[in-house]
């Protein structure tokens, strides 16, 4: 009997021992002063121009608006190496990069989608697909 009681005894303490082990070092964790590592995102707020120049193409389907990526206004606007581009129809924003052509200003996203420009004349498509072609729009914008 006395056997019994030492083994239960002993595991008892065992267990005790063990949780008692488990919790320091939990508690030792949870008290060291290191503070948590946060990566850090660098954001570029990119200035958005509702009143960019708008191209509409020929049979008036597809209207779409540089909305940043100008500088300067009117006849002497010009595009940077990126440009922002909103399909004013269904909201879809395209980010383009300048990509070398040999006439013209050709942009291209991730996805192969290309806003191509030669003087006020614009070709939209993806791949060797020509969605659209019209026009810089001499309208006011609306707002």
């Amino acid at each position: 009997m006395k056997k019994v009681f030492l083994i239960i005894s002993g595991l008892a303490l065992t267990i005790c021992a063990c949780n008692s082990k488990k919790e320091k070092v939990d508690t030792d964790t949870l008290n060291t002063n290191a503070a948590p590592q946060v990566e850090e995102k660098v954001s570029t707020k990119i200035p958005i121009n509702n009143e960019g120049p708008l191209y509409v193409s020929s049979d008036n389907q597809y209207r779409f608006r540089i909305i940043s990526g100008v500088k300067g206004e009117g006849d002497s606007a010009q595009f940077t190496d990126n440009i922002i581009i909103r399909n004013e129809n269904d909201g879809r924003v395209y980010d383009m990069k300048l990509v070398p052509t040999a006439s013209g200003d050709k942009y291209e996203d991730k996805e192969g989608n290309y806003f191509w420009t030669k003087e006020d004349d614009f070709m939209f498509g993806k791949g060797d697909n020509v969605v659209a072609e019209g026009k810089i729009s001499t309208q006011a914008s609306p707002h």
